[in-house]
């Protein structure tokens, strides 16, 4: 009796131990819980740029995902050297461009990429952009929207159109987004910015770029507002153009300008300039404004100048209070007050330029300040 009973408990043991195991391995465990949850599809972006650009677009894309989307993002930036300029505006972006040409003969390109812009045209006739104004509302024809610092377009043969669609346009608002908040932020650090602060030619290029606009709006010249370039490194310096002259039919030039150059470790400045096209010296307006970059130059690479006004640098230069006349522009030589150093360049001057140009850097060399500036002989050449 006894074994009959031990040999029922054994195989009602057995029976429980399987049904235990059974349900064990069948029960859904959470990383196959995970698994089962269809994955979100994938929208590819490929661009080209430095940090910034990087920076850019990554923080874009933390904003984009607060918005839940049904895909996600594969994001790359190809880096670029100072230099992208160059390559930008000549055709070939070396590095971005073979990898982009390559996964487009692979049939297997990036649902959304940076146009090069000197070769977008080539992009467009080849088949390889799809058109955008159906998707945007837009009466004209177009390929991309401006995202950062180019052109984003979506590959014609993309099978994620409307997430691309999606994508782009919240990138391209946000671009516009993000520039008038750094503005406005911008504008209130130049507002508070200490008017006492020395020596602006040997400190950072944003510090510069402040006063002159601290100048600028306390005499109502918002037209010179500047900001610094939102994507680009500052080791090419900057440029930022307050007329365009059109020197031929559609042909343009800077007619009046400001711009700088930083130092070689890129922490401050080296010199900055102001000038204006020959031509214009008959318009009163840009020759009016053009006397304003002066003064305001001068104001704010010299401590004294922003105490006592202008008077004395322009007296020192050859002119007067009123720049009644451009003839100092033609003086060759330099000169050197409270370590910053003058040149100037006009029409008249050694290099026969077609621009007056007024430069200032920051000269803390030993010695008493100078003035070496003198009038040409033409008589002589």
């Amino acid at each position: 009796m006894k074994k009959r009973l031990g040999a029922v408990l054994l195989v009602l043991w057995i029976a429980v131990s399987i049904v235990l195991l059974v349900f064990a391995y069948t029960r859904e465990r959470p990383e196959d819980a995970a698994s089962s949850v269809p994955e979100k599809p994938k929208v590819r972006l490929m661009a080209y740029g430095n940090y910034k650009v990087n920076e850019f677009l990554n923080d874009a894309l933390a904003k984009f995902y607060e918005q839940d989307p049904p895909f996600v993002v594969e994001l790359e930036v190809i880096p670029t050297g100072f230099d992208m300029d160059y390559f930008s505006m000549t055709g070939y972006i070396p590095g971005y461009e073979q990898r982009l040409l390559a996964e487009f003969a692979a049939g297997d390109p990036p649902d959304l990429f940076y146009l090069p812009p000197a070769r977008g045209e080539v992009y467009r006739t080849s088949g390889a952009l799809l058109e955008l104004s159906e998707y945007t509302g837009s009466e004209l024809e177009h390929y991309g929207l401006m995202v950062g610092p180019s052109l984003l377009a979506i590959a014609h043969n993309t099978q994620m159109a409307d997430e691309a669609i999606q994508l782009l346009i919240f990138l391209h608002d946000y671009t516009y987004q993000f520039e008038e908040e750094f503005r406005a932020a911008f504008l209130e650090e130049s507002l508070k910015m200490p008017g006492d602060v020395d020596d602006l030619l040997s400190s950072s290029v944003d510090d510069f770029l402040k006063m002159w606009n601290q100048l600028a709006l306390s005499k109502n010249l918002e037209q010179l507002v500047v900001f610094p370039a939102l994507f680009r490194e500052m080791e090419e310096g900057f440029g930022y153009t307050f007329y365009v002259y059109e020197i031929a039919p559609n042909t343009f030039t800077p007619g009046l300008s400001m711009g700088f150059t930083p130092s070689t470790d890129n922490t401050k400045m080296a010199y900055a300039g102001v000038s204006m096209h020959v031509d214009l010296e008959n318009n009163p307006e840009v020759v009016a404004l053009f006397k304003e970059c002066i003064k305001n130059l001068l104001q704010v690479a010299d401590y004294q100048a922003r105490i006592n006004g202008p008077k004395e640098i322009l007296e020192f230069l050859g002119s007067d209070e009123e720049i009644s006349s451009f003839d100092f522009f033609s003086m060759a030589g330099a000169a050197r007050r409270n370590s910053v150093e003058y040149t100037t360049w006009g029409p008249r001057s050694y290099n026969l330029g077609v621009q007056y140009v007024l430069r200032v850097e920051y000269d803390d060399s030993e010695g008493e300040d100078f003035n070496n500036r003198f009038y040409i002989n033409w008589t002589n050449r």
